[in-house]
């Protein structure tokens, strides 16, 4: 069944903890797992987990995306304490990896083909307009985003092998109905909270500038205010049916060659033979419509056809590793080089965002780390200039008073002991945090049945803990050495 899902020609998240409002991604991970190798000799070694090692290439294939966003959502060189902490954060995660993988390994826990072809029929992303898994889709998909097959399988193996495994370890847990009575009872208490937010927009109004900035701005940035050629274009895809005559040519590319022929005439326009004729689901319903693209989004021999013609113009068929196309560029837009004259106005928004960015993360970062030395919520915020308020008494299942949307929060927080804290939260544009102050017990619980949602959420906190303290028990078990600094 596996290999059906391969054409063979082709083809957790880890964030440092105050970026996590800002960062996120479908493939924001892949690969962390993939190339653990036992018994590898290598010299480029990040860490070792018993007779496992972590290569800097299977940690730089987390770090580096991470660290690109990183630089592009600052706007410029995170400081030493933010490259060190998204460091360490990352190897964490691939030692953790590795330990489960042993777990794996010892308790004879393992992924077969059937099971990994049966997660990748089911994820979305690889979904026709009918819900059904589309090979043409999964194909286009990884090639989006410079993955292989091979190597998108192997990442979701190793991925789907540590989540059984959590998974049956966490199966274990016992707890009794008085514990999830007492949880309950927990979550129906009313709360009092200090709280402190930051807006980008704020800052963004205290942001000074000389022309001098803005123009290094501008060259550093060149790309972001240029555009490359860019063409609106529609296609027709018919899959190759092969032909037993070498001469005859294959009848997909025939068929298309005719349809051509319609539209020079004048006999039928290119979307109308689109939606009655393409085996492309995601163009079909829209008259082969593809939109802009620009050189490096599609195969080569797409975009080679595409490039290679003029506006108006229908191309002739031509295969692509998907099978026989025709192509109809409706629009093209030349490339644009812009000067600092023409983008001032956006070089300056940009530079206002980014310069504001950056110190919103540097001032919730300070403010973190004064609140994790014990300087009260109220106190911290005033020592940097920012104002603390405090929110009227709020339970379960409502906003906070003068907190627009805050429900998700609530339930956040609900987890929270007088004098924890938790942040940021992004909300509104802005950034918030929280530190409870009062707490009223809620009333005794009646009885919860097993697959009410409070148990499950009991349950998955539960497992949650369980699972911090294996991990780190198997830490101390498991001889662990790191040269990631060294």
């Amino acid at each position: 069944m596996l290999s059906t899902l391969r054409d063979k020609k082709t083809m957790h998240v880890v964030l440092w903890g105050l970026v996590v409002a800002f960062v996120a991604t479908i493939f924001i991970a892949w690969g962390a797992g993939s190339t653990l190798q036992k018994n590898m000799v290598d010299p480029n070694v990040v860490a070792k987990v018993g007779d496992q090692k972590i290569t800097y290439d299977d940690f730089n294939k987390v770090y580096q995306p991470q660290l690109d966003r990183l630089y592009n959502m600052v706007g410029e060189t995170p400081s030493a304490d933010q490259l060190a902490n998204l460091r360490k954060h990352i190897l964490d995660s691939l030692i953790d990896n590795a330990i489960l993988e042993q777990t794996a390994s010892k308790l004879g826990i393992s992924v077969s083909d059937e099971e990994l072809a049966a997660a990748l029929q089911h994820e979305p992303y690889f979904a026709d307009e009918n819900g059904k898994f589309s090979k043409e889709k999964y194909i286009r998909v990884l090639e989006a985003n410079k993955i292989t097959p091979a190597e998108f399988e192997s990442h979701e193996r190793a991925q789907m092998l540590l989540d059984k495994t959590h998974s049956i370890l966490s199966d274990s847990i016992l707890y009794t109905p008085d514990e999830l009575g007492d949880y309950k009872s927990f979550l129906d208490r009313e709360l009092k909270a200090d709280y402190v937010y930051m807006s980008p927009a704020d800052y963004e109004k205290s942001v000074t500038y000389t022309e001098s900035d803005l123009k290094d701005f501008y060259e550093e940035h060149k790309a972001q205010f240029d555009r490359p050629e860019r063409r609106k274009v529609r296609h027709i895809l018919l899959q190759a049916q092969g032909s037993t005559n070498p001469l005859a040519g294959d009848p997909s590319e025939k068929a298309l060659a005719d349809y051509r022929e319609q539209v020079l005439s004048g006999k039928a326009t290119f979307a109308s033979l689109a939606e009655k004729y393409s085996q492309d689901p995601g163009s079909k319903k829209k008259g082969g419509d593809l939109g802009w693209v620009t050189k490096g989004q599609m195969v080569k021999e797409f975009e080679d056809a595409v490039f290679d013609a003029k506006k108006g113009e229908v191309t002739k068929p031509f295969k692509t590793q998907y099978g026989y196309h025709i192509a109809q560029i409706v629009d093209i837009e030349p490339e644009y080089k812009s000067t600092f004259a023409q983008v001032r106005t956006k070089v300056l928004d940009q530079y206002k965002k980014t310069k504001a960015n950056q110190k919103l993360l540097t001032t919730a970062s300070e403010l973190g780390d004064k609140v994790k030395n014990k300087v009260p919520l109220p106190k911290a915020a005033e020592e940097l200039g920012l104002k603390a308020s405090q929110t009227a008494w709020f339970s379960k299942d409502k906003d906070i008073a003068g907190i627009k949307g805050s429900k998700p929060l609530v339930q956040e927080l609900l987890n929270l002991y007088p004098g924890e804290w938790a942040g940021p939260f992004p909300l509104n544009n802005k950034e918030y945090f929280f530190q409870i102050t009062e707490a009223k017990e809620g009333k005794p619980a009646d009885k919860i049945d097993q697959s009410d949602s409070i148990a499950q959420r009991f349950m998955a906190n539960k497992a949650d803990a369980w699972f911090k303290d294996f991990l780190n028990q198997q830490r101390k078990n498991i001889t662990i050495k790191t040269y990631l600094n060294s």
